[in-house]
């Protein structure tokens, strides 16, 4: 079974125990969990031309070849706009 990255982000609606109960679930599951500054760090690590350069940077370069391949404008400002803009342009799916 091909394992599926559980993107996390940060609310203030949710309480730490609800948080921790659906992160259980979701390993429990065979879900692989990130929070989406890690996944934007492994995302930026993966490709050999930005690898170790600042996020920032990563994610404006990012955006731009994301926003020119699908016509749809990729926020860069920070890691959960960015993963979610990839989302709703069809690059990439959040489960959870």
């Amino acid at each position: 079974m091909a394992r599926v990255g559980y993107a996390l982000g940060y609310g203030k609606f949710t309480e730490v125990r609800e948080m921790a109960n659906v992160m259980q679930q979701a390993e429990e599951r065979g879900f692989e969990m990130a929070f989406f500054s890690g996944t934007i760090e492994r995302m930026r690590d993966d490709d050999a031309a930005l690898a170790g350069r600042p996020i920032e940077e990563f994610l404006a370069e990012a955006a731009a070849r994301a926003t020119a391949q699908t016509g749809v404008r990729i926020p860069a400002t920070d890691a959960e706009s960015f993963l979610r803009g990839s989302a709703d342009a069809g690059l990439l799916k959040i489960v959870g």
